[in-house]
């Protein structure tokens, strides 16, 4: 064999080489690139988990309808922090509302919620025509921190008569319609308040 034949052979083999070895490398690089977004999206999927999700709901009251309750719940896995409701203030709506200057002042007033924990408040209520609390529609943020003071900003918004309307509430059971018995009515409304109890902590 020539020498000109071996160096051809030669330059050949090198070329094979360096190609072989910019494949692999090309290789390694997607392979890389890969692991890489799959380990930011598992730190980013970390993350979104273990903040505080603080969520607002509307639902019917312990009063009976047309009361309505909120309930401020920390469905995370840590805690939130400084806790506080931010809305449009709205007046009293009489000399009967015994609800609105409680409320505005509870969603002032700063909270921690743990992981799981909740609180139920009166949000709206009639009575005799006499309407309390919250007006029939309203917007409301919750303004909350994770323990690293990241603040995180949620907006609801709450039209009561769509609530009223879609909302399931406990029957109260059969009632006595007979008897003057004052212990056999004493038991029927313990039973049909125990029976709207228990499902409303099923809510």
């Amino acid at each position: 064999m020539s020498e000109q034949s071996v160096l051809l052979l030669t330059a050949i083999g090198t070329g094979l080489t360096a190609l072989a070895t910019a494949g692999l490398w090309l290789v390694g690089w997607r392979t890389l690139g890969g692991a890489r977004d799959q380990l930011r999206l598992l730190q980013e999927q970390a993350k979104a988990e273990a903040r505080p999700y603080v969520v607002l709901e509307v639902v019917p009251g312990f009063h009976s309808a047309p009361a309505m309750d909120l309930i401020v719940r920390n469905t995370g896995r840590s805690m939130a922090r400084e806790v506080v409701l931010e809305t449009k203030p709205w007046a009293s709506r009489g000399e009967a509302d015994h609800i609105t200057e409680r409320l505005l002042a509870f969603m002032k007033a700063p909270r921690l919620l743990a992981p799981g924990s909740r609180f139920r408040v009166m949000w709206s209520y009639e009575k005799d025509g006499k309407p309390a609390g919250a007006p029939t529609s309203q917007k409301v943020t919750a303004v909350y921190h994770d323990d690293a003071g990241v603040e995180y900003r949620d907006e609801y918004s709450f039209v009561l008569d769509e609530l009223l309307a879609a909302s399931p509430v406990p029957t109260s059971g059969p009632r006595v319609t007979s008897g003057e018995d004052r212990a056999l009515q004493n038991i029927d409304r313990a039973v049909r308040t125990l029976s709207e109890h228990v499902a409303e902590l099923r809510r």
